[in-house]
């Protein structure tokens, strides 16, 4: 993720189509909007997204950011990835 010319590595741990979780040690301050770098699997580009800080864990642990302006294409592959999620979790299930 990005924000005040910064680029901090950040892991995310919930993901939806209205916003997520990140995992970072160093979170923006609560209501910077902020550029956020998604890196899907069978996703050749990360798919890059506007995110606003909503709400921060305590001790430094993440925070949870609202996704704004996603494109039709972004919430189309965002999407695809869910379903595959599903149909992971599908095959693991005992017959």
């Amino acid at each position: 993720m990005t924000y005040e010319d910064t680029r901090v590595r950040a892991h995310t741990l919930s993901l939806g189509l209205g916003g997520a979780f990140i995992a970072t040690p160093l979170p923006p301050t609560l209501g910077t909007t902020f550029s956020l770098s998604l890196h899907l699997p069978n996703v050749p580009t990360p798919l890059e997204v506007k995110a606003e800080a909503r709400w921060l864990a305590g001790h430094g642990n993440g925070l949870g950011v609202k996704f704004h302006g996603l494109q039709a294409e972004e919430i189309l592959q965002l999407n695809e990835y869910f379903d595959s999620l599903v149909e992971e979790s599908d095959d693991l299930q005992p017959s």
